[in-house]
């Protein structure tokens, strides 16, 4: 019986032992799961970090990108005006020509009335 005893107090001892143990490597294994918990959050909190850098720097571009668009529009105004601007000067030019034409028509039309009228008024005088 005394060793019976003696047997069940080594089993108490060693299950004592066992279960320190056992709680030694829960605590261990809870420790490792909240570094792992500690350590993600951490990555996705610099996941989100690096995410909004993101979004700051897709925000700049699209700006960038409305204010190249704005001066692009402006550029193609300017061309069409330029291009209106150059339509109308070589309408000028063709309006000019075509005046230049007709006063050189009126004059050579004048010349040639003022000399029939100063030729008639000269036999219209001739025959007084």
């Amino acid at each position: 019986m005394i060793s019976e005893l003696e047997v069940l107090r080594d089993n108490k001892e060693q299950m004592k032992v066992l279960i320190k143990m056992y709680q030694e490597s829960e605590q261990q294994f809870k420790d490792q799961v909240n570094a792992i918990e500690l350590q993600k959050n951490e990555e996705i909190n610099d996941r989100e970090k690096e995410c909004a850098a993101w979004k700051e720097n897709i925000r700049v571009l699209e700006d960038k990108l409305n204010e190249r668009d704005a001066q692009l529009q402006e550029v193609q105004k300017n061309a069409e005006l330029r291009k209106q601007l150059f339509e109308t000067k070589s309408d000028i030019e063709s309006l000019r020509s075509e005046g230049n034409s007709l006063k050189t028509m009126l004059k050579d039309y004048n010349e040639q009335f003022c000399f029939r009228d100063k030729h008639n008024f000269s036999s219209f005088e001739l025959l007084k």
